[in-house]
């Protein structure tokens, strides 16, 4: 596969840290066809700002065009939100498969779609651990059944979905919302409320659905299905480098002093890293690290 599309929601907080991934996407990132950058309506504007010169399009969606049900469900925000629209977005893209990506994304290393996806399935990372079991319980409750495989955790963003993965998903969730197959729990009552509300897209579906987590949910629907090993294949070494991102609790250690060269040594995989916005780290405290590799 020679080109890529990526979706990356913004909220207007996020834009200082998504100027600096874009630019290390430019930097590293060959291959890159467009980038959908999806925000609040109100923000669409301000979000142009992030425009610059680059060897990929950038295109600025309202995520209401995304996903027209969210302006109906204004309780469902921040994290919950971006999850449905990098599912959702799959409408819009137009390789076969897709980067999914947060503000908080940094690409480290030259990397292609070719990179990304292996003889026609893309790279998918999975460890044993119960860290996040509550996600695959969600993911459960919402398909109503036993999932295939359980104590396990697979890598979150950025990560590499297919886009015919996600609309087999989404076709199996309009057909439960139009046979009234609901989930198990509170979330089947919600979503009975949601139909009877006139809410009948599969998208509404999922809101009403939740909590779930979107690559719980998507990894899980494939294996169920028996598709899973027909887009993806398992591999030792994650497309991010767990090891030395900055999550939430490596903040107390950060300072002028970080050294972030380790990354951008060597080739990947990994080919990014996660500098996490919950860490409170100015993003011009990173940019100022990261602008000797950028």
């Amino acid at each position: 596969m020679d080109a890529i599309d990526a979706v990356l929601p913004l909220t207007k907080r996020d834009f200082p840290r998504a100027e600096i991934l874009l630019r290390s996407l430019e930097r590293f990132f060959d291959g890159l066809k467009t980038v959908r950058i999806l925000v609040p309506r109100k923000h669409q504007a301000e979000a142009e700002s992030l425009c610059f010169p680059t060897r990929f399009a950038v295109e600025i969606l309202p995520e209401q065009q995304v996903a027209p049900e969210l302006d109906d469900f204004p309780r469902v925000r921040g994290w919950y939100k971006q999850q449905l629209l990098k599912l959702a977005v799959y409408e819009h893209v137009q390789s076969p498969f897709y980067l999914t990506l947060d503000a908080d994304v940094v690409a480290t290393r030259k990397v292609s779609p070719r990179d990304l996806v292996v003889e026609g399935r893309a790279r998918s990372y999975v460890i044993a651990s119960d860290e996040h079991s509550d996600w695959y319980r969600g993911t459960q409750r919402l398909l109503g059944t036993p999932l295939v495989r359980t104590g396990l955790l697979h890598a979150v963003t950025p990560a590499v979905l297919a886009r015919e993965g996600v609309a087999a998903l989404a076709v199996e969730m309009q057909r439960r919302i139009e046979a009234r197959h609901w989930s198990q729990g509170w979330s089947g009552i919600k979503q009975q409320w949601a139909r009877f509300r006139g809410h009948r897209s599969w998208r509404a579906y999922l809101l009403a659905g939740l909590p779930w987590t979107e690559y719980a949910l998507y990894y899980s629907f494939l294996e169920l299905e028996g598709i899973y090993e027909r887009y993806h294949r398992e591999e030792s070494v994650c497309i991010y480098d767990i090891e030395r991102s900055l999550w939430k609790e490596d903040a107390a250690r950060f300072d002028d002093s970080w050294d972030p060269s380790p990354l951008f040594v060597g080739e990947g995989p990994p080919f990014f890293a996660v500098l996490q916005s919950n860490t409170r780290i100015p993003a011009a405290n990173i940019a100022k690290c990261l602008a000797p590799y950028l």
